[in-house]
């Protein structure tokens, strides 16, 4: 992407250098792709990105390549996209990496970058966590969203959700022992108030 100087991505992102923090804003534009809410997405990214630093030995949450082992953790896409394009002599970056829809997808890397550690700033309950795409889900969360316990907004083709932190540790307590612990109102309440 950097070497392809006509793509719509130096266009964008281009003034003084394309940048792997815009590598970066473009995949995570891609993942927000009509999501409705920047704010919320960029909130959940950022506290997901705490909680996942902080069980990875000797890393600094707020290095180029933390980064993009948090994005790697979180989507496989671009580099699916990536060895698509190499598995491919001729491939021509620009024909596997759309523009997404909506702009604000540097707003998203800056909360991740400047995200605190949890020992700083903890995650509370009440916290949104994670943003994610039903497709990819459980019974449990689709179950979860039927019941009403989860933000849902459509987006570019599939339902995306967003949890708080109770929320999740509700789908986590559901999915233990087999997906067999129920998802109801005095569970819910148990973990959500």
């Amino acid at each position: 992407m950097y070497a392809n100087k006509s793509g719509w991505w130096w266009d964008v992102y281009g003034e003084g250098g394309f940048t792997i923090w815009e590598f970066m804003a473009v995949q995570w534009g891609l993942e927000r792709d009509w999501y409705p809410n920047v704010k919320n997405f960029s909130t959940a990214l950022a506290n997901a990105s705490a909680i996942w630093h902080d069980i990875q030995p000797g890393c600094s949450m707020h290095t180029p390549e933390w980064n993009l082992n948090f994005l790697a953790a979180y989507t496989r896409r671009p580099f699916r996209d990536t060895t698509t394009c190499i598995n491919n002599g001729k491939c021509d970056i620009a024909s596997v990496v759309r523009q997404p829809s909506q702009g604000g997808s540097m707003q998203i890397v800056a909360a991740i970058q400047q995200r605190s550690p949890l020992s700083v700033d903890p995650v509370e309950p009440g916290d949104l966590y994670s943003v994610g795409n039903v497709s990819l889900s459980s019974d449990i969360l689709i179950k979860m969203i039927k019941r009403g316990m989860v933000f849902q907004a459509w987006g570019g083709g599939n339902t995306m959700v967003m949890l708080r932190k109770c929320e999740s540790d509700l789908f986590g307590y559901a999915a233990s022992n087999n997906g067999t612990r129920d998802i109801n109102k005095v569970n819910y309440g148990n973990f959500c108030g």
